[in-house]
């Protein structure tokens, strides 16, 4: 059983700038094509009639992970497909996050999101790079607030001494100290 190859839709391949010599193209790749799919010669085949051989077709993923450069190398007729070679590739990948937090993305409406515990925190960050700052912000706050609740605690626990027979001084009322 075979099945019908992914291809570029229409919409998402736009002209970026033309000159004699060549063609500039962008390609905004949508959510659930990859990078293998945009490097097969079917993908952008349905474009054959208007992309010419020595034309570069920038792609960037809908999720900004990904982008890089074709040259278009050969458009065989009638064949629909248009042969490739890739100038270059580059995947952004953000590691090491910190324990419970991940990142998705969850198409144009929520974008990238954070997650922590498999609780979204907040969304709408147009790359990983941004929502992975954002973690590492949270994380930072998280554990600034431990580091000052421990703080706080370690004063409490610490008692007081007061000489016998000494009252603590009582601080003035608001109306005391304006008539001063």
């Amino acid at each position: 059983m075979s099945h019908d190859p992914v291809r570029c839709p229409s919409k998402a391949l736009v002209m970026d700038r033309d000159n004699a010599h060549r063609g500039y193209w962008l390609a905004m790749i949508p959510d659930g094509h990859n990078a293998e799919d945009v490097l097969r010669p079917e993908y952008f085949g349905f474009h054959a009639g208007k992309i010419r051989v020595g034309d570069v077709i920038e792609v960037q993923s809908e999720d900004m992970s990904w982008w890089g450069e074709l040259l278009v190398r050969a458009i065989p007729a009638g064949l629909n497909v248009i042969v490739t070679r890739k100038r270059f590739l580059d995947h952004f990948e953000v590691d090491d996050l910190p324990a419970g937090y991940e990142i998705k993305y969850l198409g144009h409406t929520g974008k990238h999101t954070v997650f922590y515990q498999g609780n979204a925190i907040q969304g709408d960050f147009s790359t990983r790079e941004e929502a992975a700052i954002k973690v590492f912000q949270l994380a930072g706050r998280k554990e600034q607030r431990a580091l000052e609740a421990a703080a706080v605690d370690s004063v409490a626990a610490v008692t007081v001494r007061r000489k016998p027979g000494r009252q603590p001084k009582q601080a003035e009322s608001p109306a005391e100290q304006v008539a001063e």
